[in-house]
């Protein structure tokens, strides 16, 4: 019969229901491609948290050798992105590691315009003043006028305490390296022995979110304990490059206005 030729013929390739041997074209799964793509995923997401982090910080690094100025404006920008990010994944020794890195650029005017500090008024030595401060350290006299100003409103506003807007600052070679002496009127402080770690801010252990305790404690043993100050305690004199990551958990450092609030209220 016609018909049983065309059937047998089929498999030969002189039917027409089947399709020429070879030009079929299957997808076929193969395990090697799957695993080039979740390759390429994670190099991919690599270099995006990179960039992201590392980079960031190189390219801060990279401005701050040309253009220093430049560098300390965008810092706080760069700086707090970069610990927001590492703090939300949990990467908290990376986030150390690259804070130490751009330490020259977070100062103790860190989230401050530097040239406040240079526009707050000054007592001339030997002008007669309702309050001064005795010190032989190097400080920060502009900062430390600064906060002075805002200290001496919040005690006006708080406790009615008329204290000057402008705080008299003077070095005094009897004064140890690690006290201060504050005059107010007729009335002069004992030497007050507050420790003096160069490029640092205070944080209370008060109220520290749980996730930064183990790193807190990993770290607390290479700084000091501020004993003088009890309230909303303990304290502790932490370095400056520490302040981004203290903003990212919720806790941020207190610049050391604290230490001029305390010496107040003891008068």
């Amino acid at each position: 019969m016609e018909s049983g030729k065309n059937t047998t013929n089929a498999g030969s390739g002189g039917g027409k229901c089947c399709a020429p041997r070879g030009s079929v074209r299957a997808s076929v799964w193969r395990p090697s491609s799957l695993w080039q793509s979740w390759s390429y995923l994670g190099t991919r997401h690599r270099l995006t948290e990179y960039d992201r982090t590392d980079g960031e910080i190189e390219r801060l690094l990279t401005l701050n050798g040309s253009e220093p100025n430049a560098a300390v404006r965008k810092a706080p920008t760069v700086l707090g992105n970069v610990a927001a990010y590492l703090w939300q994944q949990n990467q908290l020794d990376h986030l150390t590691a690259l804070l130490q890195r751009a330490a020259p650029l977070i100062t103790g005017q860190y989230h401050m315009d530097q040239r406040v500090g240079t526009i707050m008024p000054q007592v001339g030595d030997d002008a007669p003043w309702p309050i001064e401060l005795r010190y032989n350290r190097p400080l920060d006299e502009g900062r430390l006028r600064y906060e002075w100003r805002i200290t001496a409103a919040r005690l006006a506003d708080t406790w009615g305490i008329p204290a000057p807007a402008t705080l008299k600052l003077k070095r005094d070679i009897n004064v140890p390296e690690d006290d201060l002496v504050l005059i107010v009127g007729e009335l002069k402080t004992p030497s007050i022995e507050v420790p003096a770690l160069p490029s640092s801010v205070a944080v209370s252990e008060e109220d520290m979110p749980e996730p930064l305790q183990p790193w807190f404690r990993a770290h607390r043993e290479q700084w000091v304990r501020v004993d003088v100050l009890e309230e909303d305690g303990p304290w502790w004199l932490v370095p400056h490059w520490t302040q981004p990551l203290f903003v990212a958990a919720g806790h941020p450092a207190s610049p050391k206005r604290r230490w001029w609030r305390w010496l107040s209220e003891r008068h």
